[in-house]
């Protein structure tokens, strides 16, 4: 989870990567905290049958043999020491895997948000082509509808000249005869 994380991080823009990437290096922390919590719990855990004859001897269900005699103090004090260790060794690990449980809805959530802003990148970056393309056939078709403005109005002035001539012409003409 935490490699998907790191990959999504390398998609995403510098502002992006700049706010996400110090969440996900502190997610990736408290994980390899957490595994190295459990595998240390788990392994004072694991021989859990030796340090218990360790603690009472080879006494069954705790009663006492002639040859151990009685619990003395000292003996009764590291019994209740181990016993709240391991108590103690049990809350951690639970707490370690709700965390971890925790830590990965979160990076599930995240990876799923850095999914849908990326799509919706995707999107806009795609109509801006779209529209950009559109702007480019727009100025051409001004472009040329522009220069044939140009060429009209030049062909009228052309005409009205011509005709304005022609008519001081035909009055030159009336008035000279």
């Amino acid at each position: 989870l935490a490699e998907q994380l790191e990959v999504e991080l390398l998609s995403l823009n510098g502002a992006q990567r700049a706010r996400a990437g110090p969440r996900i290096r502190q997610y990736k922390e408290d994980v390899s905290r957490l595994q190295q919590d459990a595998k240390r719990v788990a392994q004072g855990m694991g021989n859990h049958e030796a340090n218990r004859r360790a603690l009472l001897g080879d006494r069954a269900g705790g009663m006492q043999s002639p040859e151990t005699g009685a619990l003395d103090g000292d003996q009764r004090t590291r019994l209740l020491s181990g016993n709240e260790r391991l108590e103690n060794g049990t809350r951690r690990l639970q707490d370690s895997h709700r965390i971890a449980i925790e830590t990965e809805a979160v990076g599930a959530g995240i990876l799923q948000d850095l999914r849908a802003q990326r799509e919706q990148i995707v999107s806009t970056r795609n109509t801006l082509m779209e529209a950009d393309s559109h702007i480019d056939r727009s100025q051409r078709t001004l472009r040329t509808m522009t220069r044939r403005l140009m060429a009209n109005k030049m062909i009228t002035t052309g005409i009205i000249v011509v005709g304005v001539a022609l008519v001081l012409l035909v009055l030159y003409i009336k008035i000279v005869r």
